[in-house]
């Protein structure tokens, strides 16, 4: 999956992360328990065909004789951030299985739109089952403002879980008195192509720092049957008067 996060108008963070099926990785056997190696290679590719971004990565995994069976039943997640301009690109990846040699590829359009000048807009919405604070820096795998979550791929729940979701709000307008936003939030949950039968408001988990606001929040999914549902955010900002609304597809399992 792929997210984008404003750094400025002229340049976005764009998070790529991968799943893979621990199962599905050769394992050696070593006297303290079993390693595996995977090789992680990816550029990014302009419509020009310039290479514009490259990374090659290591991924050393370990695994006790305690832990390995029940890995075996887990996915690994990896991330990669990239600094792109806006633009249309070509991602291309390559994993490498070490220890068997197999590989496994995957190319993917990226477009990185440019952000309007003055109206309100957003991050893309960022999906996970947990949202942890964080001190770590923005450049570190699975960080997103002040907080650290992974990014939930394939958008798959099950009622059990909790629904986390994280977004970025940019071009709001401040109170010239106080140096603060006054935004109204509202998110609700409804079955895909539906409404909410009601919304509620975010008063927490809202923080602001220089030129975003950073809107985190977890929602229990208890009460929902196993489906195919969205999740919509409606976003109102009182001194601008100018409002957007984001729309999320998820499944429940």
């Amino acid at each position: 999956s792929t997210d984008f996060i404003q750094i400025n108008p002229n340049s976005y963070l764009v998070p790529v992360t991968i799943v893979f099926d621990n199962s599905e990785i050769s394992w050696e056997k070593g006297p303290n328990g079993w390693k595996s190696k995977l090789q992680v290679y990816g550029s990014v590719t302009s419509l020009n065909k310039r290479i514009v971004y490259e990374f090659d990565d290591d991924i050393a995994l370990k695994r006790t004789p305690e832990q390995f069976e029940s890995e075996l039943a887990r996915y690994g997640v990896y991330q990669r951030k990239l600094v792109l301009k806006p633009g249309k690109y070509r991602l291309d990846l390559i994993v490498k299985d070490m220890v068997s040699g197999k590989v496994g590829t995957q190319a993917t359009s990226l477009e990185v739109l440019k952000p309007p000048d003055t109206a309100l807009n957003t991050s893309s919405v960022v999906l996970t089952k947990d949202i942890e604070a964080t001190d770590q820096d923005m450049v570190d795998p699975f960080v997103m403002g002040p907080f650290k979550m992974k990014p939930q791929v394939d958008r798959r729940f099950s009622n059990s879980d909790f629904l986390g979701f994280y977004f970025e709000i940019y071009n709001f307008k401040m109170d010239q008195a106080s140096q603060t936003a006054d935004m109204e939030i509202l998110y609700g949950i409804a079955p895909a192509g539906k409404e909410p039968e009601r919304y509620s408001t975010l008063r927490r988990g809202i923080g602001q720092a220089y030129d975003r606001l950073y809107v985190a929040r977890m929602v229990q999914l208890t009460d929902l049957e196993p489906g195919r549902y969205q999740l919509i955010c409606k976003i109102r900002d009182k001194i601008k008067d100018e409002s957007l609304i984001l729309r999320e597809q998820f499944r429940i399992q």
